[in-house]
């Protein structure tokens, strides 16, 4: 019997269930939406993630609490930090380190009535290779 089919994202050990699909756009594309068009910056990662380096201008809501090991998202926690921030007209685009941690949260943003959401391919660390685009510390 051959093993059901999975997608490569819910493969992965930080996203438990396959995301909705979200426009996936470019570092550069997400700079763009957010110094030209007026989008706002949604940052997944940890406090600690954050502090060490990231895209100007963007907010941290994180998405995963490594030290309880809990999907905030489970609980309710993260969208209601999320509408705490952002009203569901916002523009966002929304990264983490890799882009696995972005899919998940922008697929339950989509869930819960957030309309404009983009989803940062590579996330952060693809950010930095892109020299041209900028990095607070």
């Amino acid at each position: 019997r051959p093993p059901p089919k999975i997608s490569h994202l819910t493969q992965h050990p930080h996203v438990p269930f396959p995301p909705m699909p979200a426009e996936l756009i470019s570092p550069a594309e997400a700079h763009h939406r957010k110094t030209s068009l007026g989008w706002s910056h949604l940052d997944v990662r940890t406090a600690l993630e954050f502090s060490l380096g990231r895209a100007p201008y963007s907010v941290c809501v994180p998405l995963y609490d490594f030290h309880y090991g809990v999907f905030l998202w489970k609980s309710g926690a993260f969208i209601s930090a999320v509408k705490e921030k952002f009203p569901l007209d916002t523009k966002l685009v929304v990264s983490c380190r890799t882009g696995h941690r972005s899919a998940a949260a922008a697929a339950a943003l989509a869930e819960h009535g957030y309309e404009h959401v983009a989803d940062v391919r590579g996330g952060f660390l693809e950010w930095c290779k892109d020299k041209d685009l900028p990095v607070e510390k």
